[in-house]
């Protein structure tokens, strides 16, 4: 999956972050809409992306842009920041 969410010019170290909040979030996707009862449906409804797009994202086939990546935390009521906080301090506390 070599796609980047298009932000236009972000500095390496910036695209990795990018990179590794979108993943987290990803690999945790399924989860999430499990917990909060959604279905791929429920989630098309909310974000306005097609089923088959979120599916492709969901059982990663497809990488989503940052507009649908927002779409789906917004729509799932994710906080990709306070996520990101929280895996980021998780890393450099596992690294110690």
């Amino acid at each position: 999956m070599a796609m980047r969410l298009g932000l236009g010019k972000l500095s390496p170290k910036m695209r990795i972050v990018q990179d590794d909040i979108t993943m987290d979030f990803l690999d945790d996707l399924t989860m999430i809409m499990r917990e909060r009862g959604m279905t791929p449906r429920d989630l098309s409804d909310k974000t306005g992306r097609a089923v088959g797009t979120l599916q492709g994202i969901i059982y990663g086939s497809a990488f989503p842009n940052l507009e649908t990546l927002m779409r789906i935390a917004e729509a799932l009521d994710y906080d990709l920041i306070e996520s990101a906080n929280y895996t980021n301090w998780q890393k450099v506390k596992d690294q110690q």
